[in-house]
């Protein structure tokens, strides 16, 4: 007996929709099919695709057969009209249906009458297929706001970068700088996957205090605490709040900090740092980094700065 529940949560877990169609590839294979393949129907552009990491390739081009009239009321999408030979969306199913060959079986995925694509598979039975396409166009829905939610999500942080570089001190690119460096750090580190992404995430919103203070007297004092308090009342971004409000502060045993927090902040007073002594020799910089403020770090994360020195990888960012 199928396990269907156990299908719909390994499908819930894309987190894209190029993810989403890997998964439902992967789990066609569980159900029997030695190969399977699953083509999203693009309304707009009147195609099959099948979306890879990179780009979208075009499989089929006019999935709608050329000796068929079209409708002459296309209403947008042909939303709520039955997946048969009738709709339009119908039509472009079975169209796939007819080139398919040998033991192949290609069943229309739809939700709500409109389709969402096609599932070509080798081998098992279409009442399977059936029963599975049903489930793919249900998790469709979830994966793909959640892909809407990560593109915008994208959108609002590069406006977000852009804004507070123009307020920073330490002037354009300064967030991009700590973002790459906190990076380098983290490479020298024995931190998890998990780890490096958020101290990634942290870097390009640790300044964001400075646009809610823009004018302020106390901005240098206060933006750390102000921007950590700004995404603790976000749902997705509270989790870098420790990380945000922790990056001026100097290294104590007493603290109860993250390490992924002592690593942003040594990459911010590094560019800081470095940022306004441009016109001097790197060396000498180095040197006095060191000699100044190695005393307020982590000495896990000094190590992977004197890791980066000896290696020339901090040379190359600010050399």
């Amino acid at each position: 007996m199928l396990n269907w529940l156990q299908l719909l949560g390994e499908l819930s877990l894309s987190r894209s929709i190029p993810q989403f169609v890997a998964a439902v590839e992967g789990a066609a294979q569980s159900l029997g099919g030695t190969e399977a393949r699953f083509y999203l129907y693009r309304l707009y552009q009147n195609v099959l695709v099948r979306p890879g990491q990179s780009e979208l390739t075009r499989i089929v081009d006019g999935v709608v057969p050329l000796d068929r009239e079209e409708e002459k009321n296309d209403d947008p999408i042909m939303r709520r009209t039955p997946v048969d030979e009738t709709s339009l969306v119908g039509r472009c199913a079975l169209y796939c249906e007819s080139v398919v060959d040998g033991e192949q079986i290609a069943v229309p995925v739809a939700r709500f009458g409109s389709l969402i694509g096609v599932l070509r598979a080798e081998g098992g039975n279409r009442e399977t297929w059936e029963e599975f396409a049903v489930l793919v166009g249900l998790v469709h829905d979830l994966v793909k706001t959640r892909d809407e939610e990560r593109s915008l999500l994208s959108g609002t942080l590069d406006l977000l970068v852009r804004a507070t570089n123009l307020v920073v001190p330490e002037g354009a690119g300064h967030v991009e700088r700590v973002a790459r460096l906190a990076t380098k750090l983290t490479s020298m580190m024995d931190l998890s996957a998990q780890s490096r992404q958020e101290v990634w995430d942290a870097a390009y919103y640790h300044d964001i205090g400075h646009l809610l203070l823009e004018g302020s007297a106390q901005v240098g004092e206060l933006h750390a605490r102000h921007g950590a308090n700004f995404l603790e009342t976000t749902g997705s971004l509270r989790h870098l709040a420790p990380l945000v409000a922790a990056h001026h502060t100097p290294y104590s045993e007493e603290l109860r900090v993250p390490l992924e927090a002592w690593v942003l902040a040594m990459a911010e007073d590094v560019d800081t740092y470095f940022a306004v002594r441009r016109d001097q020799d790197y060396a000498d910089v180095t040197r006095a980094f060191l000699d100044e403020r190695a005393a307020r770090h982590h000495p896990e994360v000094l190590d992977a700065l004197r890791g980066l020195i000896d290696s020339g990888r901090l040379a190359r960012m600010y050399r």
